[in-house]
């Protein structure tokens, strides 16, 4: 699952779990009918505001100006997501039972994709090809790379080969 969709399914089990989250309206006839605030209703609140500041402003800003959210970044608010997603479920549970057979399809595809995920190698192969070039490539020949932050990075740690000419390209209809 990738990082949106984390904090998508958190967030609508927030939701769903917004009345028991947020505390329970005091019917009683004799008072007023007012909320009777939650005990959770700060850590909640403050776990929110951690993935707006750290999650969501970057990836709104990214989205309108300059481009700086990377997706790793967000294993800073994994946390806060966890647990909100843990007291979501918490609050499902107590209130409706019957509603986490309905939430069992959607973990049984999330898993389905995760071992599909797990299951297959998806690394780039630059090590074999590096030794390809190393094994078939003569002095001065010159070797392209198509993504040239890669170069420095990668190939010239896989490669051991000192005498070829080594030139990162980008591409011409990516701008």
């Amino acid at each position: 699952m990738n990082t949106i969709s984390i904090v998508a399914v958190g967030g609508a089990i927030v939701v769903m779990c917004s009345r028991r989250l947020r505390g329970k309206r005091n019917t009683d006839a004799s008072q007023s009918v007012e909320r009777v605030a939650s005990p959770y209703l700060p850590a909640i609140a403050f776990l929110t505001l951690w993935i707006l500041i750290i999650l969501i402003a970057p990836f709104a800003y990214s989205c309108i100006g300059v481009p700086m959210f990377v997706a790793r970044y967000a294993m800073v608010s994994s946390c806060a997501i966890y647990l909100l997603v843990a007291a979501g479920l918490d609050a499902l549970i107590r209130r409706h039972g019957a509603v986490m057979l309905a939430l069992l399809p959607i973990v049984l595809l999330s898993a389905l994709g995760l071992i599909k995920y797990y299951g297959e190698d998806s690394k780039p192969h630059w090590r074999d090809a590096a030794a390809y070039v190393d094994a078939n490539a003569q002095s001065g020949d010159l070797v392209l790379i198509s993504r040239p932050l890669i170069l420095p990075v990668l190939f010239d740690y896989y490669s051991h080969r000192g005498d070829l000419i080594k030139l990162g390209i980008t591409d011409p209809l990516a701008r």
